[in-house]
């Protein structure tokens, strides 16, 4: 298995995965991917799923080879991310969370996606605070777990859950 980091469609780091993992395909039994829009992606308003592109997600197939897809990595902040540093402010909340969770599980069931990890379950905002030293680049995925930093579950776990009550095809 791989994993590639999505980026925007039409972009030339998507252009760059495009190119280049053609090479190694034959090689692979599954494509996984890794993808935070809400940070990596370049569409206006991103901090709202409802204006994610339309190939968002199934850009992946152009270069999978007919390979199996998996989500190896992904989330989406529950609360507002600024990073100074790096000129980021991207609105979010829970409901914004919740929202991209329904369209993550549309995108995956189109492309019968083999499974999705959600990267951080709970918030690690001691951890970002503590031992990370407040690193601007970890505060990406601080604020992205179905449990916030109190272990108060967010309604993004509920459609977790119900998604995992489903029947598998």
């Amino acid at each position: 298995m791989i994993s590639v980091a999505l980026k925007s469609p039409g972009s030339a780091a998507a252009a760059t995965i495009n190119a280049e993992l053609p090479r190694i395909i034959e090689h692979v039994d599954v494509v996984g991917v890794s993808v935070y829009p809400y940070i990596f992606f370049d569409h206006a308003d991103k901090g709202d799923p409802v204006n994610l592109p339309a190939d968002w997600l199934s850009q992946i197939e152009t270069v999978a080879g007919g390979k199996p897809i998996a989500i190896a990595e992904t989330g989406w902040a529950a609360e507002r991310l600024t990073i100074p540093e790096f000129g980021v402010d991207v609105p979010s909340d829970n409901a914004t969370q919740n929202a991209y969770l329904s369209a993550l599980f549309n995108a995956a069931q189109t492309l019968d996606a083999r499974f999705i990890v959600w990267f951080a379950l709970v918030d690690f905002d001691a951890l970002w605070s503590g031992a990370l030293q407040e690193d601007p680049v970890a505060r990406i995925w601080r604020d992205t777990g179905l449990y916030d930093e109190n272990l108060i579950p967010r309604p993004a776990l509920d459609t977790w859950q119900a998604q995992l009550g489903l029947p598998l095809n």
